[in-house]
């Protein structure tokens, strides 16, 4: 999930557990709306700015366009910042427990919790079509779609599982009669345990999925998949309109596992560059990367439960525990999810080495392996520089380049070593290390 939509989430769902401030219900939400819409001005008077720049010649429109990104940017983080302003501190959090199942449903309470940062955030995407219809006559994009394609490609539709989630809290709490604690416990547990197969799901009912067009790509993309023994997988092209150049595995349980690969990714690279996409991709399965980072969040969310037990009847106790569970994850989730990326790299290598040119187009050589997936990286982001810099959950793509090129070099002073050992020609063997080591230094 993208830091801001995690975020988002948990910093909604976290103000219902701040102790209730007797406030006036219209006093609240005048408040609330009036600080809303002070805000949405700020951005509609940005966005007519910049409109303005380039519609008299005085901005490019490259510039103008990449400027209000940054802006809508800190725009929608200053968004969630307002938004727990008027949750918590104009106390509309606390307006929730009078109304009509209200105090029963945690699944209408978050949705209402949700409502503020993703109305925001909506308001953002509107003024950016605003922007590009302003700039661009031809361009007759309608709201509805537009806001839709955002959904999908930002990683906002990662808000349905979670709703998806306190549904099956309140049934569990309806349907046995569990307490709301309890009801919590049982139903996110079921929750959690269905998701490495709702999830895969869910995404195949919100993104264009089909199977990839060209049948010849399609075989030989399914003949890595057997030649690596990775069973149960199923392989779809992702229809962005070439929008998007990636790939993705979701889900972990076979059967159940999609490998989805963009439609751009398809077209722009090459067999060996493909391969290396898609062994990388494999990697995570093979590692069990993905569960590896679901638990790693056992044990940071046991240390959250930890200190709101501790903190025992303080007020803000369970406010302190979430905050404290909110860090770690954070904290937790980028430790464990860069060296999984850096790990996915390392073994996509030996995975394409281990073939041994069983299948054509897949690089035979470690140093050729490694070469391929580090001009892949470089591909697959070039109409975006900024998204080579690093993020919550990707390290940065030069030193994902580094360390590939320095496995290409690793690989070949192994082979070299083997050589030795196996030709007991310590001489030659010596010359070739100390050539090799000139060419890379």
């Amino acid at each position: 999930m993208p830091l801001y939509w995690f975020i988002l989430v948990i910093s909604a769902l976290a103000s219902d557990s701040v102790p209730v401030r007797e406030v006036p219900a219209v006093q609240a939400l005048v408040a609330a709306v009036g600080l809303m819409c002070g805000w949405g001005l700020l951005v509609r008077i940005a966005t007519r700015t910049a409109i303005q720049q380039v519609l008299t010649g005085d901005v490019s429109f490259i510039a103008a366009a990449s400027a209000l990104e940054r802006q809508m940017e800190y725009f929608r983080w200053f968004a969630l910042l307002l938004s727990q302003m008027a949750l918590v501190g104009f106390g509309v959090a606390g307006l929730l427990e009078g109304l009509p199942w209200g105090s029963e449903s945690m699944a209408l309470r978050g949705v209402l919790l949700l409502i503020p940062a993703m109305s925001a955030t909506f308001w953002s995407w509107w003024c950016e079509l605003r922007f590009d219809n302003a700039t661009h006559t031809a361009n007759t994009q309608r709201w509805w779609g537009y806001a839709l394609s955002m959904f999908r490609m930002q990683g906002a539709w990662l808000v349905v599982p979670v709703l998806m989630l306190l549904v099956a809290i309140d049934a569990a709490q309806f349907l046995f009669g569990l307490d709301r604690s309890y009801g919590a416990y049982v139903g996110g547990g079921l929750a959690l345990l269905s998701l490495p197969i709702a999830l895969p799901w869910i995404m195949s009912r919100i993104w264009k999925l089909q199977p990839i067009e060209n049948a010849e790509q399609y075989a030989w993309c399914e003949r890595l998949l057997v030649s690596t023994r990775t069973r149960g997988t199923c392989l779809l092209q992702w229809d962005t309109n070439c929008s998007m150049c990636t790939a993705m595995i979701a889900g972990f349980v076979p059967g159940f596992r999609r490998l989805l690969l963009s439609d751009a990714l398809l077209v722009r690279l090459n067999s060996p560059q493909l391969a290396m996409v898609i062994f990388h991709e494999l990697a995570h399965v093979h590692r069990f990367h993905l569960p590896l980072r679901l638990a790693s969040l056992v044990p940071v969310w046991c240390v959250a439960v930890a200190t709101t037990t501790l903190l025992g009847e303080l007020p803000y106790a369970d406010v302190m525990g979430i905050g404290v569970g909110l860090i770690s994850s954070l904290i937790a989730l980028r430790w464990i999810a860069y060296r999984t990326e850096f790990d996915a790299d390392q073994y996509a290598v030996k995975l394409a080495v281990r073939l041994n040119g069983q299948v054509p187009g897949v690089p035979v050589t470690a140093e050729a392996a490694g070469s391929a997936l580090a001009n892949a990286l470089l591909l697959v982001t070039m109409d975006h520089p900024s998204s080579r810099r690093a993020t919550w959950m990707h390290p940065a793509i030069d030193e994902r380049v580094r360390r590939l090129k320095a496995c290409g070099k690793d690989a070949r002073v192994e082979a070299i070593v083997e050589a030795c050992v196996d030709t007991n020609r310590i001489g030659d063997a010596t010359r070739s290390f100390s050539s090799s080591n000139h060419e890379y230094c």
